[in-house]
């Protein structure tokens, strides 16, 4: 059986995914307006945006934001999630190959999205993309091994997923690349903490959103079962809280 593309990966996740993914740390975004040295109005690309929820942390910094996704339940959910007037577009397009000017972006972020990319592709079409002295971003959360509950909610993730650890290896690595990547200057990685809190049904969502879930109704049902034991485990006044490590990877895009 031919295993599915990055973004028919998606297909039938968006309502989940939006519902139930955590943001991203103000601090990050710090961090990005520092190393970036952007101004409000500054032109953002979000590449992989998803459901938007960096594509609107991002905008709510003032910035002009075009959010880039394949997936056209995903582009559909970051749509209805927008308010109206705010200064995002969206493009169905791959990151691969945008449908934009050259030398068009202050900044360029792929948040947790550049592990579906071909890197050697995606690397060049953003140094295409963006002005001389422009940013890319890298950005990824990872539960933080070592809690308790983080640790029980990863080892039914993996007993039940498809591919779960395997994937998850992979994607904590991918960012590595613009370490040393030719072509691009003060290469750095920066890391953040963060959490989300969750009731039961949030626990449950929150497995749901992923790629790598179990595909048939028995698995799925399983996996549900062992979260809830979990949850309950865990939980306090009917909350559990999972905690998480967001990196940064940047590099600038050399005069």
């Amino acid at each position: 059986m031919s295993q599915p593309t990055p973004q028919e990966r998606f297909t039938g996740l968006a309502a989940a995914y939006a519902q139930h993914r955590p943001d991203y740390p103000p601090a990050a975004y710090d961090f990005m307006t520092r190393f970036g040295r952007l101004q409000p109005g500054a032109r953002i690309i979000d590449l992989g945006c998803g459901t938007g929820i960096s594509t609107r942390q991002l905008a709510q910094r003032g910035w002009r934001v075009i959010g880039i996704e394949p997936n056209v339940e995903m582009l559909t959910a970051a749509r209805a999630e927008t308010a109206p007037g705010t200064c995002i577009d969206y493009l169905q397009a791959q990151a691969e190959a945008v449908p934009l000017p050259a030398d068009f972006a202050d900044a360029i972020l792929a948040a947790q999205a550049f592990h579906w990319f071909d890197p050697a592709a995606a690397l060049a079409e953003a140094r295409r993309l963006l002005r001389p002295g422009g940013s890319l971003f890298l950005m990824w959360y990872e539960r933080t091994d070592g809690d308790p509950f983080n640790d029980a909610y990863t080892a039914a993730v993996h007993r039940h997923g498809d591919q779960a650890a395997e994937l998850e290896s992979q994607r904590k690595q991918a960012g590595e690349v613009l370490l040393t990547a030719p072509g691009w200057a003060d290469a750095c990685r920066e890391r953040f903490p963060h959490q989300q809190a969750m009731d039961e049904a949030g626990v449950l969502g929150r497995a749901r959103s992923i790629s790598y879930g179990p595909k048939t109704s028995a698995g799925q049902a399983a996996l549900a079962a062992e979260l809830r034991l979990v949850f309950q485990r865990f939980q306090r006044d009917g909350r559990v809280v999972m905690k998480y490590t967001t990196t940064v990877y940047a590099a600038h895009k050399p005069e």
